[in-house]
């Protein structure tokens, strides 16, 4: 997915990446473009239907301090990569996402909250494991909260 179009997933339209980097038009009245980072976590049937699911940890970067995150799954389909589900995540301490991993058919995420350290320094991190459920994301464990980074 490192080289391919995709919906972007930050805004409407469709963005193209290279090299698992894109830009798009900001709609946020920011001069510069939005950026978009996508890093692969795998590929593999998380629903057991026959079809693989590309899952993905995207980066939306919109302009100013704010990066937003979200685990979200695609199909290949006619030569185009389709979004089938997202985990959406938030702003770092405020509801961010750890990076992702595949655990069987499920993907377990971290996600970080905060205390007053501000939007930047997350201070929590809880476990949470989705499964791909008739085409949506479903949360089915959340472990404890617990300090981050571990000590």
């Amino acid at each position: 997915m490192a080289d391919a179009e995709i919906p972007n997933p930050c805004d409407s339209g469709a963005v193209q990446l290279r090299g698992g980097e894109g830009e798009y038009p900001n709609t946020i009245g920011m001069e510069e473009p939005g950026g978009i980072e996508l890093h692969d976590v795998g590929v593999l049937d998380l629903d057991h239907d026959g079809e693989l699911e590309h899952v993905a940890y995207v980066l939306c970067m919109p302009g100013g301090s704010g990066t937003f995150d979200s685990v979200r799954a695609y199909h290949f389909r006619d030569g185009r990569f389709v979004q089938v589900a997202a985990i959406e995540g938030g702003d770092r301490a405020d509801g961010g996402l750890d990076t992702p991993r595949l655990e069987g058919d499920a993907i377990v995420v971290g996600r970080f909250s905060g205390d007053e350290e501000g939007l930047c320094c997350p201070t929590h991190v809880t476990d949470e494991t989705w499964q791909l459920q008739s085409g949506s994301f479903v949360r089915t464990a959340r472990g404890e909260l617990r300090p981050y980074p571990s000590e």
